[in-house]
């Protein structure tokens, strides 16, 4: 027996399709491209040492929550304000 709420699931992924299908080809395209490594100067900024000397990273998304704020703060990227649309 399925739950109610598969077929909105369904109908939305059906929408999807054509979006998907241009993400993919019938002709892969091996053309060698130049490799660019990520630059990274090895030296965390003070935000981020601040907001993460506490954090727990002996599991998985123990501090999720905290984790993200300090990703996004040590970068810069405002937080959107709970109610407030894009």
């Amino acid at each position: 027996m399925s739950s109610p709420s598969i077929a909105p699931r369904k109908a939305a992924l059906a929408g999807a399709i054509p979006y998907i299908r241009d993400l993919f080809t019938n002709k892969p395209n091996f053309t060698p491209y130049n490799y660019t490594p990520i630059a990274f100067d090895g030296t965390p900024n003070a935000t981020w040492k601040a907001m993460t000397q506490n954090l727990n990273f002996s599991t998985p998304d123990a501090n999720e929550v905290e984790l993200r704020q300090a990703i996004a703060l040590s970068e810069g990227i405002p937080r959107r304000k709970p109610g407030k649309k894009k």
